[in-house]
């Protein structure tokens, strides 16, 4: 280990740094120089946060007790980051949420939390948008879901030969927002889309 290694590098698994090393003069970068010295344990280090555990998290719904309070509740673009389960390269962007209350309310400062935290790991962003989706439906059986990912791929921009695929849009409707085109509309318009 280098002597001027300094923290969180130095709580690595020094086996996973060296087999990040040898990944990475296997493809040709050098671990030499002043710049590529640390690489192997910057990439352990984005690694070991993108796909370990994720931090335990209570999720707390409360009774809807007033029956005026059916009309939809959105948190527009939430800023986040993920990685694609093909490449394991980064996409970034914004999800917006929104749901319907039947009988359970969520804190509004929830709902980017647990973006945030189904966005922890290698996904595709389809399977992102269902679980963020499902999430919502078993913590609060509301009338509708719907959650809205626009992200830009790193992968699509290192498609050698291709043209980028400049933002990929994926969108999970369930329940009234689904089937009630009004409810749709409101949505995409709340949600800034």
């Amino acid at each position: 280990m280098p002597k001027d290694i300094y923290p969180p590098y130095d709580k690595l698994d020094l086996e996973v740094v060296r087999a990040g090393a040898a990944f990475l003069n296997a493809v040709g970068v050098p671990s030499e120089g002043e710049h590529s010295r640390l690489t192997a344990f910057r990439l352990t280090h984005y690694l070991k946060h993108l796909v370990q555990g994720k931090p335990e998290t209570h999720w707390t719904a409360f009774p809807n007790k007033d029956p005026e309070v059916s009309h939809m509740v959105v948190v527009p673009q939430i800023p986040f980051w993920s990685a694609c389960s093909h490449h394991c390269l980064p996409f970034i962007g914004k999800i917006s949420v929104g749901y319907i209350p039947n009988k359970l309310l969520i804190g509004l400062s929830k709902i980017p939390l647990l973006v945030r935290w189904h966005a922890h790991g290698l996904w595709l962003q389809e399977h992102l948008a269902n679980a963020i989706a499902n999430h919502l439906e078993e913590l609060l059986y509301p009338q509708g879901v719907a959650v809205y990912i626009e992200a830009q791929h790193t992968c699509q921009l290192l498609d050698l030969g291709e043209p980028p695929i400049p933002m990929m849009k994926t969108a999970v409707l369930r329940g009234v927002l689904m089937h009630g085109e009004k409810a749709r509309d409101e949505f995409y318009k709340l949600a800034g889309v």
